[in-house]
């Protein structure tokens, strides 16, 4: 079987002679300067550079344009993206001078207008506290599945190279990762059509659980990987906004099981 020429493969160097952000902010723009590269980071604590980059793609040119700033740099087949471990890293996603977390700022509008919604509706229709509570849950969680969805949609392609980068499952098979958005929205409607389903409240449990096992080991290795939970949209790394995102949708479905 022939190789997809368009598979995003990852490149591995190790440069020497950076001592500060400028220095990596240098090396990372030169990366992303070279045709076909589609992600670059960069570690200053172990003077990694890792390269997501589409075939044909010049790792040659990429050395001379790093040799040319004063720095050595040579090839690190042996570097894979989970092993990185960078003992200090500045976000390369998010722009100098800018608050911490707020690049987050289109996800949280987000979620805020579903809960809006979501507040509304079960306030609207519920005959009592406990049965409001019960739709403002599920109708929160069939807004998050199918938004959230829509955004991955979007820009599919795009997502399911970023999603395999951290996702446990994802990680494992391509197809899942594809499949992704489209099971969100299953959930979603899920979440509209069957609000009292146990099942589905256990499965859902089950799976934002399991979502969360990527996210803890990427911040635990402390490495910068883009997060996929808008899609292309967001541009931020992937944090504890990341897990706090996939527990409150385990700890819902948690709660309208046992309810």
């Amino acid at each position: 079987m022939h190789a997809d020429p368009s598979e995003v493969k990852l490149h591995s160097f190790l440069v020497k002679g950076m001592t500060c952000q400028q220095c990596v902010k240098r090396v990372r723009d030169a990366a992303m300067q070279i045709e076909g590269t589609e992600d670059a980071q960069v570690f200053l604590g172990t003077g990694k550079l890792l390269v997501w980059a589409r075939p044909p793609w010049n790792g040659q040119a990429l050395q001379e344009a790093i040799r040319s700033m004063g720095y050595t740099s040579q090839p690190a087949v042996d570097v894979d993206a989970a092993e990185v471990a960078p003992v200090a890293v500045t976000d390369p996603l998010q722009p100098a001078g800018a608050a911490p977390g707020s690049g987050y700022f289109p996800l949280f509008v987000t979620f805020a207008h579903i809960l809006a919604v979501a507040g509304w509706a079960a306030w609207t229709s519920a005959e009592d506290a406990a049965e409001g509570w019960h739709r403002f849950m599920s109708y929160s969680m069939a807004g998050y599945f199918l938004v959230l969805g829509l955004f991955k949609v979007i820009s599919l392609r795009k997502f399911v190279e970023l999603f395999q980068r951290y996702d446990l499952l994802a990680k494992r098979s391509p197809a899942y990762a594809w499949a992704f958005p489209f099971l969100e929205w299953t959930a979603g409607w899920a979440y509209l059509f069957f609000p009292h389903a146990s099942l589905l409240h256990g499965v859902i449990l089950i799976w934002m659980l399991l979502s969360t096992v990527g996210p803890l080991q990427v911040i635990f290795r402390q490495d910068q990987i883009r997060c996929a939970c808008l899609g292309e949209a967001l541009g931020q790394p992937v944090g504890w906004v990341t897990v706090g995102e996939n527990l409150a949708m385990a700890l819902m479905a948690a709660a309208m099981l046992i309810l």
